[in-house]
């Protein structure tokens, strides 16, 4: 990923920032009834290849969660 992420302008990338360790929790807290999936799973269940910078092994960097919401 950091290839990947190198070849990206600096400006851009400047703009990232990590996610919270619980990413439903702000959802729920609130009211919704939260689904937060990562991706590697998204993709396996659509049939879809894992970007190795999210899939697991040594290459693996990232982590990327997909989430929805819902209220109750």
């Amino acid at each position: 990923m950091r290839a990947a992420t190198d070849a990206i302008d600096p400006a851009l990338t400047a703009l990232w920032r990590g996610g919270p360790p619980a990413p439903e929790a702000w959802p729920a807290g609130n009211g919704w009834d939260p689904a937060v999936r990562q991706l590697a799973e998204v993709a396996a269940g659509f049939g879809r290849p894992v970007p190795a910078a999210y899939g697991a092994g040594a290459q693996a960097e990232g982590r990327s969660w997909l989430g929805t919401a819902r209220r109750p």
